[in-house]
């Protein structure tokens, strides 16, 4: 008998990124390892933690890759409004709401993805990340 219902995967990464700037850069990453050996079904939500916001950056852009070198697509550009937490100016939230299907192709995925940041002015710093994917 197969599957029945929705199966729900969670990725996460907690080591700080400092100073995301204006630029993906390669260095500016969490690559996440993959709980599965494919990613095969919808890349949910995307929550990626911010502090030390500086120099008035208001959105975030995230990429995900399938490469660590930004290459693969598998997120492609997508920008939201980094929400504030209760009280503060330099910490809070940026939350990305996707609905991606994914099938693994012909190339196999990597033991990680990647994701990528930047902010439309200043910097921050990216303290975690959480993508959440079903299947």
């Amino acid at each position: 008998m197969g599957k029945v219902g929705t199966f729900w995967h969670r990725l996460s990464a907690t080591a700080d990124v400092a100073t995301v700037g204006t630029g993906f850069l390669i260095a500016k990453r969490h690559d996440l390892a993959l709980d599965t050996d494919r990613i095969d079904g919808k890349i949910e939500t995307v929550r990626v933690k911010v502090k030390a916001i500086a120099g008035g950056a208001t959105t975030m852009t995230l990429k995900v890759c399938a490469q660590n070198n930004g290459t693969m697509i598998v997120v492609p550009d997508t920008t939201v409004t980094i929400a504030l937490d209760v009280g503060s100016a330099v910490a809070g939230s940026a939350v990305y709401d996707l609905d991606i299907g994914h099938v693994q192709g012909f190339v196999p995925l990597p033991s990680t993805i990647s994701c990528f940041y930047k902010v439309d002015a200043g910097t921050v710093t990216v303290d975690s990340v959480e993508l959440i994917w079903s299947e």
